[in-house]
């Protein structure tokens, strides 16, 4: 939720201190869901494709960022960056639905 909250700030901050806030929220917890989702992913390959699986999950990462900042970008230059702002909570929380529908459907 907390990246949820930093894009809030971001598409309704009105100072340096909001930016500053948003940043260091948004890069901390980027910092703890990158490293989680790859110990997840390795543990979850067997032995012998670990790096196959670190490899493949750093390549998504990259591509991700590359498509998504074009993609982004073309939306901030047509409707502005408040709106991408608010337009990128969007995937966002889809994702965290998805990954606890899924965590929730493991448990049982």
């Amino acid at each position: 939720m907390a990246p949820i909250i930093a894009l809030v700030i971001l598409a309704f901050l009105s100072s340096t201190l909001h930016l500053v806030i948003a940043g260091l929220l948004y890069g901390v917890c980027l910092g703890f869901i990158y490293s989680t989702i790859l110990i997840i992913t390795v543990r979850r390959a067997p032995p012998e494709r670990k790096g196959a699986a670190n490899a493949t999950y750093w390549t998504a990462v990259d591509v991700g960022m590359a498509v998504g900042s074009m993609f982004w970008g073309f939306i901030a230059a047509s409707m502005g960056y408040q709106l991408m702002f608010i337009l990128t909570i969007i995937p966002l929380a889809a994702a965290i639905f998805i990954y606890y529908n899924y965590r929730l459907s493991n448990v049982a």
